[in-house]
């Protein structure tokens, strides 16, 4: 593969991590009233399982700071890559979710989104050229705007089609994919 092709797939494959992000930031306002009707939550509990993502956020970008100086970044991508998947595929499964479950799954995929935060813009600031770098990490805002797009278009299909209890569990759930293609496509990355 030429110098040319393996930066635009590392700059690819990096910003991914972004995409995630957005799709989640999305997903989780497209899922609001479905997850809240699903669940009979309370001002309280509402405000804390909507939040519970971005305190996931803070405990994850923490810990990528220092797993990123310990280890490479692609490592850092992969591994949220996983965890993001497990845990929106968890949320899917069939038997009846309870919201404690619901409330540590969202946790999770906000500790991965932490490590996107923190590992994506430092590998793609490391694979560019001098003279692109600006260019290429802004790469990764560019993904987190598709990704909201793409999950406020994706949870208005699920909230038409889906029943007002498993909307939001395809809303939330369907964030797996960008993750799982991150996942698959990083063995890619130089």
């Amino acid at each position: 593969m030429s110098v040319n092709k393996r930066l635009i797939v590392a700059v690819f494959v990096g910003s991914l991590g972004g995409l995630v992000f957005g799709f989640d930031l999305g997903a989780l306002s497209a899922a609001t009233e479905s997850l809240r009707a699903q669940f009979t939550l309370s001002p309280w509990m509402f405000g804390l399982t909507i939040s519970a993502s971005i305190w996931g956020t803070v405990a994850g970008s923490i810990l990528a700071g220092r797993f990123a100086d310990g280890s490479d970044r692609r490592s850092l991508i992969a591994w949220c890559g996983f965890l993001y998947a497990v845990a929106a595929i968890g949320i899917t499964m069939p038997v009846p979710s309870e919201w404690l479950f619901v409330l540590a799954m969202r946790f999770l995929c906000g500790i991965a989104i932490g490590g996107f935060t923190v590992g994506c813009p430092l590998y793609l600031s490391q694979v560019a050229p001098i003279a692109m770098r600006g260019r290429v990490v802004g790469l990764f805002q560019v993904q987190v705007g598709a990704g909201v797009i793409a999950a406020f278009s994706i949870g208005a299909v699920c909230v038409h089609f889906a029943s007002s209890t498993t909307a939001w569990k395809w809303i939330l759930g369907l964030g797996a994919l960008p993750a799982v293609a991150l996942l698959l496509l990083a063995r890619l990355m130089p």
